[in-house]
């Protein structure tokens, strides 16, 4: 195997190693912040009590059968009796016969119907009041791979569409950050309830409310310019902020941000953001070509809107096509359905073991040795550079960093 394939499956190693090290830390939190709760709410204390009662019930009742020589049996079957009869459930088969046994029963029947109600309107409490805090975006979001989309905006239900038709996006979670009224959340909620979307109320800008949203195992976020904010240049700051802060918590995410004013565009650029879109930044080309291209316009509405004829994806190439031209792929779309216009090539990130390589160097070792101590691997990090081709030539090489650009009603599977 040659060296940079050995480097790279050490890579996918150590991202694989990482990514369980993070589910295993999510899941213990997650059960660690459950009985937190019930010990809060003292369900431990309440169960003790119940089992005492229980137990001393069969207890005394048993004893009781036995001096009046009508015994209930073993220690299982008084006990056996204690739980059926205070869960009123009342098989029969086994029932005091004395009559002193009789009037115990009763009154073991009336307090433990209080306790058990005590117990479970104490356990229901704790499930209530995790639901109440899940409507009001105030739980932590038990999610891993999630899309995470910040802010308020108009543009909120086209992106949703977007990615519900997009495949494989339409099985992640999508986590909506924002201080929307909630009302309005809860009116998107029910609108897009086939996909797997929670809410997190805050800012965020706000790290508390970053890491509910669980932001460090999140894939991507969409940072929009919120709408609720009236001036441009404070939402413009706001996104920056949040970007920054994103950054500082998962430093492999990828973030793409809206802008409402082109100057606020380089300062995002600085912040490591990914992508960026300026509003309205296509509006002049539409009212442009609506005059001098009359019909062109509204091919382009249909692009850009997933819920009417076709539109844009990027796609995957199934891997039978790699080594095959762009003719062959043409063909393999246009057979289900699809027109092939492009392609995307996601060059992959530099890692640091790529330039590592003289393992007889002593500045190599000690660079390593320096991100070892730091707690540091030396893995790829962050998104590689993308690279588009439009109507490339027809003898155009698939290659195994190559994505689709198609135009279809939905994006589809690669096999």
């Amino acid at each position: 195997m040659a060296k940079s394939e050995k480097q790279s499956a050490t890579a996918r190693l150590r991202a694989m190693r990482e990514r369980a090290r993070i589910r295993w830390r999510a899941l213990h939190q997650r059960w660690m912040i459950f009985w937190r709760d019930i010990w809060r709410e003292n369900v431990p204390k309440v169960m003790l009590i119940l089992l005492a009662w229980l137990a001393v019930a069969a207890i005394v009742v048993g004893v009781v059968e036995i001096v009046n020589g009508t015994p209930l049996g073993g220690v299982i079957d008084a006990l056996y009796w204690a739980v059926v009869t205070a869960s009123t459930t009342g098989y029969g088969d086994l029932t005091p016969k004395s009559e002193t046994g009789r009037a115990l029963t009763i009154v073991f029947i009336l307090v433990s119907i209080a306790i058990t109600a005590v117990f479970t309107a104490t356990l229901a409490s704790v499930f209530t009041a995790k639901k109440i805090k899940e409507g009001r975006g105030l739980e932590k979001i038990k999610a891993t791979d999630q899309v995470v989309l910040c802010g308020w905006s108009r543009h909120l239900d086209g992106i949703l569409k977007f990615l519900s038709f997009s495949e494989p996006w339409r099985r992640r979670a999508f986590v909506l950050i924002n201080a929307s009224p909630e009302g309005q959340i809860n009116e998107l909620l029910y609108r897009f309830n086939h996909l797997e979307l929670y809410f997190v109320h805050g800012d965020a800008t706000q790290e508390s409310v970053l890491r509910r949203a669980s932001v460090e195992r999140a894939t991507v976020a969409i940072l929009l310019a919120d709408e609720l904010v009236g001036d441009p240049a404070a939402a413009d700051n706001l996104t920056l902020q949040a970007a920054l802060a994103m950054r500082e918590i998962n430093p492999d995410i990828k973030l793409i941000a809206e802008a409402r004013l082109p100057e606020s565009e380089q300062h995002l650029r600085r912040a490591d953001v990914d992508d960026i879109i300026v509003s309205g930044e296509f509006s002049g080309y539409m009212i442009g070509s609506s005059a001098a291209s009359p019909g062109l316009h509204s091919a382009i509405r249909e692009l850009f809107t997933v819920d009417i004829g076709n539109s844009l994806f990027r796609n995957p190439i199934p891997d039978e096509l790699r080594g095959k031209t762009f003719a062959d792929a043409h063909r393999h779309f246009r057979q289900r359905g699809a027109l092939l216009v492009g392609i995307i090539t996601e060059e992959p990130g530099l890692a640091l073991d790529d330039v590592l390589v003289d393992d007889f160097s002593q500045i190599d070792r000690f660079i390593r040795s320096a991100f070892t101590a730091a707690g540091r691997d030396l893995s790829v990090r962050g998104q590689g550079r993308s690279e588009v081709k439009l109507n490339p030539s027809d003898d155009r090489v698939i290659g195994p960093n190559d994505d689709a650009i198609i135009i279809a009603p939905r994006s589809m599977a690669a096999a």
